[in-house]
């Protein structure tokens, strides 16, 4: 092993899989992911046990779509790791890691869980594995967030699992999440639309059940979130043209008629609004 053409000959394999290396790193930051994967394919043959390659490989082949061979690579990376990190039994005489698992495992892990569990939420069957794949990348990004790894869980996260209860009918739950990400990322305006949409179907609902209030209530926080949907002021503003508040309810009118001038029912609804008008003066007089 200390035979200088012996020292000469690994050095040489070393330098070459880290050109290879370079290259996969290179091509990654100009998206080109084929050749990112092929640089890596040929770096990997010169170090084979090469952790950082394997995972940046598994990188390269969730973001060209290829997420079985991306899972693969990271459970390739998964043992890599495991294989290289020490052990020490515990008191319950348990086999145990010394060392926990590295960032970017478990981050690249995560993402490739979360990539399986979208394509899996577009159909029915595959809500529930969606839902659990989901659940396992929140527990992992927790744990990150605990070890002081990263500040907060990627508000995204929260997003596609409230998507995922939202499409198994689970309002409630849906708004659970749809709320954790606006925690993360109040500015967000993917988050503030689903939130909004989620206040404005509670809204649609107690309208439909004559609870009028409630269901003001609820727009109003719809609105809030989302001022610029007219659909919104027009619930609303039926909402409260039957609990007989009828100032706010022409208001909310023209509001809904000004950022949509298209809706027919509302300028229709305005005009014999305006027309009842001097009626309702009456018999409240």
């Amino acid at each position: 092993p200390d035979h200088p053409e012996i020292k000469e000959f690994a050095l040489q394999t070393l330098r070459t899989s880290a050109k290879y290396y370079s290259s996969g790193i290179e091509a990654m930051r100009i998206r080109d992911y084929d050749q990112a994967i092929k640089a890596f394919d040929l770096a990997q043959q010169f170090s084979s046990n090469d952790f950082k390659i394997i995972l940046s490989r598994a990188a390269a082949h969730r973001l060209a779509g290829n997420l079985q061979n991306a899972l693969s690579d990271i459970q390739l990376a998964t043992q890599q790791f495991a294989g290289n990190t020490d052990f020490i039994i515990d008191d319950d005489n348990q086999k145990s890691t010394t060392l926990q698992e590295p960032f970017q495992l478990i981050r690249q892990r995560s993402l490739i869980w979360n990539e399986f569990a979208l394509k899996k939420m577009q159909s029915l069957p595959g809500l529930d594995e969606a839902l659990d794949l989901f659940n396992k990348v929140i527990q992992a990004e927790t744990q990150l967030v605990q070890r002081g790894l990263c500040q907060q869980i990627d508000f995204r996260f929260f997003l596609n699992r409230g998507d995922c209860y939202q499409a198994q009918g689970k309002p409630q739950k849906a708004l659970e999440d749809y709320r954790r990400a606006f925690a993360s990322n109040p500015s967000e305006e993917s988050v503030c639309t689903r939130i909004s949409l989620s206040y404005y179907q509670a809204g649609i609902d107690f309208f439909n059940d004559s609870k009028y209030l409630s269901s003001i209530e609820q727009l109003t926080k719809a609105i809030q979130l989302n001022p610029r949907t007219a659909t919104y002021y027009q619930a609303r503003g039926l909402a409260y043209y039957y609990q007989h508040q009828f100032n706010e309810a022409r208001n909310d009118f023209q509001e809904a008629l000004r950022l949509d001038p298209t809706l027919d029912q509302v300028r229709q609804r305005l005009t014999q609004f305006h027309a009842e008008l001097p009626k309702q003066a009456q018999i409240i007089d």
